[in-house]
């Protein structure tokens, strides 16, 4: 019995050590394995994440004056609600189902898609005339976000030298703080009346120059980071 016992193989302890081995095989790797211009992509991707968070949150009562009949600003704040819980609920999705295709596929290839995925849905809502349509382009956009977030820190601890991973995940998160910057920012700029403070911005142009299509501008821009 106990030569029996000892005949038995185990496949899933020889894969396991086999794992192991690639795992410390990269570990030992002392630089960065692919172009920097793929860690450039990375980063821009994550700036544009973060980007596409805080700017529907600064554009938003533009957005609504134009695509939902009978919206003021006083009153836009009751129409926020549903693209954000929709958007919100995308990152769920992506992070749940697109995020582990990654396994399958390889993390490249589904964090292209993915990206692609949010450049789609920012380009979407730079065009949308309605309410509803917006609603779905920023739930497309979620989705996408969500699983570059999941994405990007798998990605970044796999291929990064051990010596420096920290520094390259420092690195896709000051890209993700100048998203955040930049979203706000441009919003205020883009969509923020020209009048002096506290009614608007001396420096803003959302008046007649762009007609109220500030916020278009700021979604192509998210659209072109993306993509």
């Amino acid at each position: 019995m106990a030569s029996e016992a000892s005949g038995i193989s185990h496949p899933l302890s020889g894969t396991g050590s086999t794992a192991a081995a690639v795992i410390a095989r990269q570990d030992r790797i002392p630089i960065w394995s692919l172009s920097y211009l793929f860690i450039g992509i990375i980063g821009i991707g994550f700036l544009f994440t973060f980007f596409d968070i805080f700017d529907v949150t600064v554009s938003f009562v533009q957005t609504c004056i134009q695509v939902v009949p009978g919206c003021t600003p006083p009153t836009s704040a009751n129409y926020l609600g549903l693209p954000v819980e929709l958007n919100l609920a995308g990152y769920v999705v992506g992070a749940l189902i697109l995020a582990p295709l990654a396994d399958r596929f390889g993390r490249r290839d589904i964090l292209l898609f993915t990206l692609l995925l949010t450049g789609i849905g920012s380009l979407y809502n730079a065009f949308v005339s309605d309410y509803p349509n917006f609603v779905i382009a920023r739930t497309i956009t979620g989705i996408g976000i969500g699983a570059d977030l999941a994405l990007v820190n798998a990605y970044i601890n796999e291929v990064a030298p051990r010596a420096s991973r920290a520094r390259y995940t420092s690195l896709i998160f000051i890209m993700s703080a100048l998203g955040a910057f930049f979203g706000i920012r441009l919003g205020l700029i883009l969509t923020t009346p020209a009048a002096p403070f506290p009614l608007g911005l001396p420096f803003a142009v959302a008046g007649p120059m762009f007609q109220g299509n500030g916020w278009r501008i700021m979604y192509g821009i998210g659209a072109f980071l993306a993509l």
